[in-house]
C-alpha cells in the first residue's frame, strides 16, 4: 500500500508523481500563507512582497515571459516560478533555457509564493495599462489602430534597442523593467506634448 505523503512534508515532485492524488489539493495550497523565502536546492531566495520589489527585481524579458497564460493552474504556477526565481539562480535571462529545478520545493512554499507572485503580475499589468495608455483620437480608430495592438510587444524591443543603443534582442531582454517602464513613460510624455505642440501651432494658422 503507498504511503500519503503528510502535506508538511509535500514537495513538488510528489505532486508531478501523483497528479491524481495531490492535484487536487492546490486550491487549499495557494490559500495558505505566503513564506518570506523559498528553498530552492540548498539555498533560500526572497519573495516579493509588493509590486516595488517584483519592479525592482525582474528584467524586461521576465516581465513577458511572467504575462504569459498558461492552460492549467499547476503550469500557470509553476511557469511564475521558473519565470521569476531562474536569473535569481545565477543566469542572464534567456527564455528558452529559462528552468529551475523546483521538485524539492515543499508545496506548502511553493504554491503560496506562486500565486504571490501572479497576484503581482496582475498588479503590474494594470498599473501599466494606467500609465501607459493613451486615449484613443477618432481618427485613429477610423484608421484602424486597435490592428498594430499585435505587434505592440515587437515594437516595443525595437524602441528599447533603438533607444539604449543595442544590437540584439537579448540584450534588449536583460534590460531592467524598472528602467525599460521610465522610458515607454518618457516616450509617451514626448509623443503626448508633440500633439498638444501641433495642436497649438494648427490653432493659430490664419483661418481660409
Amino acid at each position: 500500500m503507498e504511503i500519503i505523503i503528510p502535506l508538511k512534508y509535500l514537495q513538488l515532485k510528489h505532486v508531478l508523481k501523483r497528479p491524481d492524488r495531490y492535484l487536487s489539493l492546490i486550491d487549499d495550497l495557494v490559500g495558505l500563507p505566503c513564506p518570506d523565502k523559498l528553498l530552492i536546492g540548498l539555498k533560500e531566495y526572497h519573495i516579493p512582497s509588493n509590486l516595488d520589489e517584483l519592479t525592482d527585481t525582474i528584467c524586461y524579458g521576465q516581465r513577458l515571459y511572467l504575462a504569459e497564460k498558461q492552460t492549467t493552474d499547476l503550469g500557470t504556477i509553476l511557469h511564475v516560478m521558473t519565470g521569476y526565481f531562474y536569473p535569481l539562480t545565477g543566469h542572464s535571462w534567456n527564455r528558452d533555457k529559462a528552468k529551475v529545478n523546483l521538485n524539492k520545493c515543499l508545496a506548502t512554499d511553493l504554491f503560496p509564493a506562486g500565486l504571490r507572485i501572479l497576484s503581482l503580475m496582475g498588479d503590474l499589468v494594470e498599473r501599466e495599462q494606467k500609465l501607459l495608455n493613451r486615449k484613443i483620437k477618432p481618427e485613429e480608430a477610423q484608421a484602424g489602430i486597435e490592428r498594430l495592438n499585435k505587434f505592440a510587444e515587437l515594437s516595443a524591443i525595437d524602441y528599447l534597442r533603438t533607444s539604449k543603443n543595442l544590437k540584439t534582442d537579448e540584450e534588449v531582454m536583460n534590460l531592467s523593467y524598472a528602467e525599460c517602464l521610465v522610458r515607454f513613460l518618457q516616450e509617451k510624455e514626448i509623443q503626448e506634448y508633440r500633439e498638444r505642440l501641433q495642436e497649438i501651432y494648427e490653432s493659430k494658422k490664419p483661418k481660409k
